[in-house]
């Protein structure tokens, strides 16, 4: 399987075609089969990486070569060897008697005459041609042509086979290599238990602790990949050394998470980098194969019905994954922080995570509640406990409420409109309390960063609200659509819905009811408070389009201010 990853990978790589005109080619030695030297060989394209070369000659899958570059300039002519090893063939599809072969270059080859090779191989492209290769470059994409998409399909298809004709033990065998990592672990979710259990693994050791347990459910219930270091032993919660871990969901055909792989101590000592970030999203789709006989059945059934005021799409990946996220918390009794912007519905989500059998306890209100609620948990049965504004409390009154908290058998629900991380970190609120409630984090993230689900959810507004005053649905003007899709306002749903209620109202009172078209009164951002008129209008631009994409959910007091400020003191580029 692990020259299956490389092998998709390379596919994906961008790397510099080299024409015939470039005058570019290559010598292709076999370290296993000293007769085998093949001269002349044409070189299709190169980066820092790996390279394709076009042959007659026959290579195998994981044979190791040397490759010696040549030019045939008048000037800087270039000559110089490459080790690597040979990880994929396909048919040249301009000459079937030919066969491409992908080679991923041996570290110890990236030197920096490779480096100063593509420099100089670069100096000779148009200015035109050379940006569009380095756009490609930056989006990490390259274009597909209709060939590239049968090698495309056959590359999955191989990948998949290979994975689906093994054992699940074969595949996992190679995880060390794979990820240059000591250690893995699959973690499957009991049902009946609502707790991990190791399924498989390579190590006498489980992980599972405090700390770890966090960042497990993280992945679980977020179906997130979280890639994390350990500056010492302590912080893991574990009583051996973990120096990092890199987990990821897995997910059976249904969408719901069934457990996490994760992988534990690289070689080097680093993070897992980049490269083992997108090979574990592949991985871990393979793995979860093997699971899909597995599912939540000991959970009960929910209905992926939300409050109408804070309506998901069903089309928007985002609103997809909040709603699975809260169907499979709504099951279990982990504790839930959930944050986001004022308006976006955290009450109505954590009310719809919980049992009917719930208290909601607001500490802007009184601290003092912290000490009354004991009195009606006791005497009422309750269940669940839904916290608003716990950064109020004082240090002090912290430590009281996690003491009770810890000492019942309550499910907390926190929500909160800034960021209790940051306040953890500056001391606001105490590590241990902020650890007890945010065993699994929902983030709802504000309606201007959901533009592919805008219209749609103003559109269901418009039509729950002439539908109860028994009027014709309206439609909403092109204007209008072209304000919400700009998404350069603050509103969140909540004040969304209160002003088409307003506008419907205003429509009502007209003589003439029979127009059809809505004008939502939508107000955009004052860019001219913000922003510096007299500076550079590309920088000016890019700042907007930075403070329009914030969520304030995690920003602070004069956070915007501090930001211009800051980035109007540097130059464009």
């Amino acid at each position: 399987m692990r020259y299956n990853i490389q092998n998709y990978k390379f596919f994906k790589s961008y790397r510099f075609p080299i024409h015939e005109g470039d005058k570019v080619n290559a010598e292709v030695i076999t370290f296993e089969r000293e007769n085998v030297k093949t001269n002349n060989v044409q070189i299709d394209s190169i980066n820092l990486s790996g390279l394709n070369f076009i042959s007659t000659q026959k290579y195998s899958i994981g044979e190791n070569v040397k490759i010696k570059i040549k030019t045939n300039r008048i000037f800087n002519n270039w000559d110089f060897e490459l080790t690597g090893r040979i990880i994929r063939s396909f048919i040249y599809c301009e000459d079937v008697t030919k066969t491409i072969y992908g080679i991923s270059i041996s570290p110890d080859s990236q030197t920096t005459v490779l480096k100063y090779f593509l420099k100089d191989f670069l100096s000779h492209y148009k200015t035109a041609k050379l940006k569009d290769k380095l756009f490609q470059i930056c989006q990490n994409k390259i274009k597909i042509s209709k060939d590239d998409g049968v090698e495309l399909f056959s590359l999955f298809q191989s990948l998949i086979e290979r994975a689906f004709k093994g054992k699940l033990t074969t595949i996992l065998s190679e995880l060390p290599t794979i990820f240059h990592c000591e250690n893995y672990h699959i973690y499957l979710f009991n049902s009946k238990t609502k707790d991990f259990e190791v399924d498989h693994t390579n190590s006498d050791h489980t992980l599972l602790g405090k700390t770890f347990n966090g960042l497990l459910n993280e992945a679980y219930f977020n179906k997130v990949i979280i890639n994390k270091s350990f500056n010492d032993q302590s912080a893991t919660g574990v009583d051996f050394d973990i120096k990092n871990i890199l987990l990821a969901p897995l997910v059976n055909y249904n969408g719901e998470s069934i457990g996490a792989l994760c992988l534990s101590n690289t070689l080097s000592g680093d993070k897992f980098n980049i490269t083992m970030l997108e090979n574990i999203k592949i991985v871990s789709g393979l793995i979860s194969y093997f699971y899909n006989s597995k599912n939540n059945s000991g959970l009960e059934t929910v209905k992926n019905k939300l409050p109408n005021h804070y309506i998901f799409s069903d089309r928007s990946h985002t609103g997809l994954a909040i709603i699975n996220t809260l169907n499979t918390i709504k099951n279990t009794r982990e504790n839930l922080y959930i944050h986001g912007e004022t308006g976006v519905g955290k009450l109505e989500y954590a009310k719809y995570v919980c049992s009917e059998n719930s208290l909601i306890i607001d500490f802007k209100e009184s601290e003092n509640q912290s000490f009354e609620f004991i009195e009606q948990v006791s005497n009422n049965g309750i269940n669940d406990l839904i916290v608003k504004n716990i950064e109020k409390l004082s240090l002090e009154n912290q430590a009281i409420f996690y003491n009770l908290i810890s000492s019942l058998k309550l499910r907390i629900i926190t929500i909160a409109s800034n960021d209790l991380k940051a306040l953890e970190k500056n001391d606001y609120i105490l590590t241990d309390l902020y650890n007890y409630i945010t065993t699994v984090k929902l983030n709802i993230p504000p309606l201007r960063l959901r533009r592919a689900e805008i219209v749609e959810i103003a559109q269901y507004y418009i039509q729950f609200e002439c539908k109860k005053r028994d009027m014709e649905n309206k439609k909403i003007s092109q204007e209008t659509i072209n304000k919400l899709e700009s998404a350069k306002w603050d509103i969140n749903n909540q004040e969304l819905h209160a002003l088409i209620v307003k506008a419907i109202l205003k429509l009502n009172k007209k003589t003439d009811n029979s127009e059809q078209v809505l004008q939502i009164p939508i107000k955009e951002r004052q860019s001219d408070t913000i922003i510096d008129s007299d500076k550079n209008s590309q920088l000016q631009e890019y700042i907007l389009n930075t403070l329009n994409s914030c969520d304030k959910s995690v920003a602070y007091s004069k956070t915007e201010k501090i930001f211009v400020e800051s980035l109007m003191t540097k130059k464009a580029s």
